[in-house]
This record gives C-alpha cells, structure tokens and sequence, in this order.
C-alpha cells in the first residue's frame, strides 16, 4: 500500500529521480488532476496532496531533510512474481557493438487469491464512415448489443461513431434503458468519410468523464478505413491518455486500413491491435477484449528505468498476452497482467564497446510501476536491476531455453518486417528468399496455412514486386500470433 508520506509515490517517480524529474512529472500531474486545467479528471484532493509533494521535493533544503526521516521503501516484491533471464552470463569485452536480450517474466503470485476485477469504463468507437455499409456495421450493431448485456450494474459504456465527424451515441448504460439504447445502435447509418482523430477525441474525452482508479478504462477503437492528415494528433493524443491510464485496443477489419498507424496507437497505451478478415470475427473479438478486462489482475504496468552510456535499447516485444512492439522510452507502457497468464516482455539491448577498468555492467536499472486493481491505495513499484559481469574472453553459452524459445518466434515475426524492408529498398529478390526462408520454417512447425499464404506471397511478388494488401495482413498479424505460443511460463 502506498505510504501517506511518500512523496515520490504520489509523483510517480523513483526515490533518485532528478530535479528534472520531478518536475516533468508535477506538469504532468497538473494536466490530469488541476480542478481548473483538466475539467474531466481535475480532483482537487489529489493535486493539493501533489502540490504538497512538489513543494517539498523542488526544495533542496526540504528535500534533503524529507529523505532524511523517509523510511525505508516498502517491499511490495510479494504482490507481483518477476523472473528475468539474460541471454548471456557474462558480457565479453569485445571491440564492436554486440547484441543482449533480457526477458521479463511478470505473474500473479501464486499465494494470492484470484479477486474480482473493478468495474468497467469502456468506450467503444466505431467507425461507420460509408466502406462500413452492409454486414460489416450490422455485425459491428449486433456485437455492441450482446456487449451490452454483458455489463454489470457497476460498469460504464459509452458509445462514438464516427465518419468525418463524431458522434456520441450515449454515456453510460442505466440498467433499466437497455431497450433504448438498443435502438440507439441500430439505428447507426453509415455517411462521409474516415476521420479517426474526431472519433478518438470524442472517445477519450468520455472515459475521462468516469475515470478514477476504481475502473478498468479502455477504448476500443474499430476502423475499416485509413485516416488521412490526422495520424499524428491522434498519436499525440494516445500518449496524452496513457498518462490518464486510459489503454487503447484497436481492431483494423478487411485490408484498407494503416496497420503501422493502429498499431502505434496501441502501442503508446500498452494496448494491442489486431486484424478482423472477415466481419464474422468482431463478435468474438469484442467477446476476449471484454474477458480479458474482466480478468485483470494488475494495471498500468509500466517499465521506469535509466541506461548507461554505453547501453542502447534496439527493440521491446511484448511477447504475450497481446504479442506487438513496445515504445523504447521510458518508461514503457506495458499493459496489464491477467490472474492467469503471464506477461512476458524482451528487450533487445545493444552493448558498444566500455572500457579495460569495466568489471560488470549495468545494462537495466529502475523500477516497475504498476496498480493492484484489488486495492484501495493501488500505486506500488519493485526495483529492477539487471547486473551482469564482463569477462575478456568471449566464452560460448547457450542461452536459457526460455530466452530460446522466445527469440524463435520472434526471429519469425522479424522476417516478414525484414521483407518488406527489401521491397521498399527495390530488393525483390532477398525478399522473396525470405518470405521461402519463413515458410518453409512455418511448415516445419505445422502452420501450414499460414506457409501457404506466405509461399503464395512470395510468388507474387515476383510478379508484381509489391506485397498485395491481404497478403501483407496476414503475414504480419499471422506470424505476430506465434509469438506467446512457445514462451515457457512459471510452474
């Protein structure tokens, strides 16, 4: 639990955080909790005991007296297991760059009992711009209508659709109206054109309405559409609501939508986004998003952590639940843990060349932000500090099976990003051979569907020298799927 006086706590921010820090995170606590700057989520109990937090840590005088009498940290090691694996013992010293993976393995302790998770503030935006007409919006109806009657009385649903404009459909569900808002949904008419800014805005702008660390909050975000000129306020926008603790969850249907852009969406909030062929495959979809936020056991989980000189984050992976790339600053929204499956999250580091007097390094340090949705006062934090010896002599090591495993799948995945690399730089041929290379891989495995469609690819684009939109889909959400699949999880 969060100790009262611990100014840092409310802050967010680590007991050696620098003046810097501590006054991006004061601006940043004024936006969300300032009853005269943020009219959604302004609460003027919270920014007085925050004021009273920055009064004392800006001050060195006081800040030196403050950490004086501060006690020890809590240990709250014992509300989240942590495992972590390097891919290497020792780093050698070598002359040249060489690559590093550290794995994270973050579970529910075992001795903890499953509880049951807050209430729900969920707003689902949709996209009913006039490529949405037909079965594809009938089925988008039918499944906000069965999600309806999924809620319980506490929970909070709201509802935008949006063209080239937004719309609010409703705010909130009062139990004894169902049949109104039904009808409200289905008398949704696809119009215009496709403005996902308007209906992102409109979105967060009603969960902010109801948020309160006693809700799940999270935008789901249906599209079936590219966005034109407004990718980037709408990115801006998804890392403005991060920081209120909104996640984002994106669902691209068909082929015509702009996979790299939902997927940044997602990506800054610790979200996951992910490929609907066919309109068939919105209702399950809606179906796991839902029981996955009903089975949360920690939120907010964010990496805080400071690298060395001579330390370099070249990729983050979230290996599962929802497989995709995380952002490489810190701190890293990494979304939340499950009661009952794990999260698993690799960072690929990149080590130059340190000094003779170097005898170990310290390639990870800081700590694990995160929220215990069972508790009242939520906000705990672990540290995580990753030390490892350098040796002179570069000694050949298997990696642990789960760093194995994990960067098996993950080698796959990276193949398909590689291809289409090539064929943007003109190379026609290496990409082809790589696509070969991943199929035949995929075959060996037993995914012979996904083989198939990537041999086919392969062909074409011999032909055509460019990745056919299906094609492209397929592939990359196919192969990012495989990645939870071989991840060896706590006993």
């Amino acid at each position: 639990m969060v100790d009262a006086r611990d100014y840092y706590m409310e802050l967010e921010i680590s007991r050696d955080a620098t003046q810097d820090d501590i006054r991006r995170a004061y601006h940043l606590a004024v936006r969300k909790y300032h009853p005269d700057v943020n009219k959604d989520t302004g609460n003027l109990e919270v920014f007085l005991r925050i004021q009273n937090a920055y009064d004392v840590l800006s001050d060195p005088v006081r800040k030196s007296a403050y950490d004086a009498d501060l006690p020890p940290a809590p240990d709250q090691s014992d509300l989240l297991k942590i495992a972590s694996y390097s891919s290497r013992s020792t780093i050698p010293r070598l002359t040249e760059p060489q690559l590093l993976y550290i794995l994270f393995e973050l579970s529910k302790p075992q001795d903890v009992t499953p509880v049951t998770t807050p209430p729900l503030n969920v707003c689902l935006v949709l996209d009913r711009s006039t490529s949405m007409q037909g079965q594809r919006l009938d089925t988008v109806k039918n499944a906000s209508i069965e999600l309806l009657h999924q809620l319980n009385q506490e929970d909070i649903l709201s509802i935008v659709t949006f063209s080239d404009r937004a719309e609010v459909l409703f705010t909130g569900v009062p139990q004894n109206s169902l049949s109104q808002v039904e009808t409200q949904i289905q008398r949704i008419r696809t119009s215009g054109g496709t403005e996902i800014y308007q209906g992102l805005a409109s979105g967060i702008t009603e969960l902010r309405r109801n948020i309160d660390n006693n809700h799940i909050n999270q935008l789901l975000l249906l599209t079936d559409g590219r966005t034109y000129g407004d990718e980037q306020p709408s990115l801006e926008l998804a890392e403005e609501a991060a920081k209120d603790g909104i996640c984002i969850s994106c669902l691209g249907l068909g082929n015509n939508w702009n996979d790299v852009f939902l997927d940044g969406l997602a990506m800054r909030t610790g979200g996951d986004c992910q490929y609907l062929a066919h309109p068939q495959e919105i209702k399950n979809a809606f179906y796991n998003i839902f029981s996955k936020l009903t089975a949360i056991y920690a939120k907010q989980i964010n990496f805080n952590f400071s690298l060395q000189n001579n330390v370099e984050i070249a990729e983050v992976y979230r290996l599962s639940p929802e497989p995709g790339r995380l952002p490489h600053i810190s701190p890293i929204p990494a979304g939340a843990l499950l009661n009952k499956t794990n999260l698993n999250i690799i960072f690929e580091l990149k080590i130059n060349p340190f000094g003779k007097e170097t005898k170990s390094l310290t390639v990870l340090h800081g700590e694990l932000l995160f929220e215990i949705t069972s508790q009242v006062n939520s906000k705990s934090r672990v540290a995580i500090h990753i030390d490892l010896p350098v040796s002179n002599t570069c000694i050949p090591e298997y990696p642990p099976l789960a760093i194995i495993n994990a960067l098996s799948n993950l080698t796959l995945y990276r193949l398909q990003e590689k291809a289409k690399q090539d064929l943007a730089n003109g190379d026609i041929a290496t990409a082809t051979q790589r696509l070969t290379h991943l199929a035949n891989h995929l075959k060996n495995q037993g995914q012979m569907d996904l083989a198939n469609t990537i041999s086919r690819e392969a062909e074409s684009i011999q032909k055509t020298h460019k990745f056919s939109q299906e094609g492209k889909m397929k592939i990359k959400y196919g192969t990012r799927a495989l990645l939870p699949s071989r991840i060896l999880t706590n006993p």
